[in-house]
């Protein structure tokens, strides 16, 4: 069985169930790597000859020019792929049950600081539609933590400010609510009626979040507005992105007393497993809730 057949079938199916764009493209990128390592052994037309030996190799090749969080996403795609090949009936042998996962450092999850935060929203002249809008991104960003691509695709009829909540479509296509707070929902208020009057001399559109020209923001749009950011207030030591606002999100979140549970409902997570990253806390961050929390000092957990 030649790898580049397997390698189509599966794509048929990841086509088929609707994924995303951008999760196609990572499943090319890492059939890229592991194909151009199985012609280096001469499997790539017996690929149902490939061993937990040859796949153990691969990650020991991987592991001089990858970083171990990369790793362990490719064996996760790895037992995906043979989970399906198998499934369907290509393989017999399932080879990932013998292949272990390869370690990864914790990540460290960044996020802005509070005078960053202040910084950053107190950049704009919102008197300028461009300037409404730059402090609209990220008022939505850090009272939501929406991903970029959620953000981008939202739809005028998306946002509802009269019941207070945001349709988001979000990774496999799942729809989920997230609220809108009070200060959000003054600042989306404001931008609707700023973004009304911008496009009475342009082409109407359904896209919420609009470039200059009156059209859907795009991925590079968002960008220049955190490398502007980063230019003028020469901010450094971390990515300037709509991820870092995520993550900003969550922590303030955490720290601020939500819990685990509603916070993945709100960031869309499958698994309560990926928004526990969120909880690593730097040491002035635990002693901070520790002095809030720690039942000794607190007697709100006494009932009577």
């Amino acid at each position: 069985m030649e790898f580049i057949y397997c390698k189509k079938r599966f794509m048929q199916r990841c086509i088929a169930k609707n994924l995303t764009d951008n999760t196609l493209r990572a499943y090319e990128e890492f059939f890229r790597s592991i194909q151009k390592y199985l012609t280096t052994i001469n499997k790539v037309k017996d690929f149902e000859n490939v061993t937990a030996s040859d796949i153990r190799g691969y990650f020991i090749e991987a592991s001089k020019t990858m970083k171990g969080i990369t790793q362990v996403g490719y064996h996760r795609r790895l037992t995906t792929f043979y989970n399906f090949l198998v499934n369907d009936g290509i393989l017999t042998d399932n080879v990932m049950k013998r292949v272990e996962k390869p370690k990864a450092g914790k990540r460290l999850i960044q996020s802005f600081s509070s005078s960053e935060v202040h910084t950053m929203l107190n950049a704009y002249d919102v008197d300028s539609f461009i300037g409404r809008r730059n402090y609209t991104i990220l008022c939505i960003l850090l009272g939501t933590g929406l991903r970029r691509s959620e953000l981008l695709s939202l739809n005028t009829a998306d946002v509802n400010i009269q019941d207070d909540f945001i349709r988001v479509i979000g990774k496999g296509d799942k729809e989920r609510l997230v609220p809108i707070s009070k200060s959000l929902s003054r600042t989306l208020r404001m931008y609707i009626k700023a973004r009304a009057e911008y496009l009475k001399t342009r082409v109407d559109t359904e896209a919420f979040i609009i470039s200059k020209y009156g059209r859907r923001l795009s991925k590079d749009g968002s960008n220049s507005i955190f490398r502007q950011l980063r230019k003028d207030f020469k901010l450094k030591g971390k990515r300037f992105s709509a991820h870092t606002w995520r993550h900003t999100f969550a922590k303030a979140f955490l720290l601020n007393g939500g819990d685990v549970f509603t916070l993945q409902e709100l960031l869309g997570h499958e698994d309560v497993e990926t928004t526990k990253i969120y909880v690593t806390l730097t040491d002035t961050e635990k002693a901070q809730q520790n002095a809030r929390y720690n039942p000794l000092d607190n007697r709100r957990w006494e009932y009577y």
